[in-house]
């Protein structure tokens, strides 16, 4: 959403003859849920209740705060997209077009660029639109097994999804005859929560957290003093 409205508000200001077409498969940009009481989910205390939390349970909490972090934009993009339509229907221009409960339903290269056919969620009519270029603003996508980590996949222990399993300190769980540690960050929002997806939210504290595990983990453990007898 926020990248969506941000890539549209660009590309406006680059060229005033421009024309954007934005296709939503809802009404249209939406807000992000900003809220102080929702926004607790980015609390360190949230990120020890979700790793609690069975797989099952961890799943519909993150169903249920998507909306605090997935497919909305603030409120200032908001009033700019809806101003600027507003103003370029007075003025009597078009440089941007939503097309609301709309599906890409099929797109191929033409002469000038792309021919990209619309279908309306509920009434199904179609429609096809030409243009010069096209942006993606579908979002991020968050792997089971990272690319970057897919070549150690036979010492990963997975959990019933095939996803890493990450302890609280985000080390990846190993199996095997494996004596190496790996740890992740951002990398890790099926096992702590949305505040831990590809943002910003929580990264020092779990800079933090990460770097004194992995100083426990290189600091040998103080032999204990024995005393003998005679």
């Amino acid at each position: 959403g926020q990248s969506a409205s941000e890539s549209v508000l660009e590309l406006v200001s680059r060229d005033p003859a421009i024309e954007v077409q934005s296709v939503h498969r809802s009404a249209g940009f939406k807000l992000t849920q900003l809220g102080q009481f929702p926004n607790r989910v980015f609390a360190p205390d949230h990120v020890d209740y979700f790793h609690s939390l069975s797989p099952a349970a961890r799943q519909r909490f993150l169903d249920w705060s998507r909306s605090t972090n997935y497919a909305g934009i603030d409120p200032d993009e908001s009033q700019k997209l809806f101003s600027l339509i507003y103003e370029d229907s007075i003025a009597g221009r078009k440089r941007l077009q939503t097309h609301a409960y709309s599906l890409i339903s099929a797109i191929e290269h033409s002469a000038e660029g792309y021919r990209i056919e619309l279908t309306d969620t509920f009434s199904q009519r179609t429609q096809v639109l030409e243009v010069d270029a096209v942006v993606l603003g579908t979002g991020y996508q968050q792997y089971l097994i990272p690319p970057l980590l897919s070549g150690l996949q036979p010492w990963l222990k997975a959990d019933l999804d095939g996803g890493l399993l990450i302890d609280r300190d985000y080390r990846v769980a190993m199996q095997g005859e494996c004596d190496v540690n790996i740890w992740v960050n951002g990398l890790s929002e099926r096992s702590h929560g949305i505040s831990d997806s590809q943002s910003f939210s929580l990264m020092a504290l779990r800079a933090e957290r990460i770097a004194n595990a992995l100083e426990r983990a290189v600091t040998p453990a103080a032999e204990p003093l024995l005393a003998q007898w005679k």
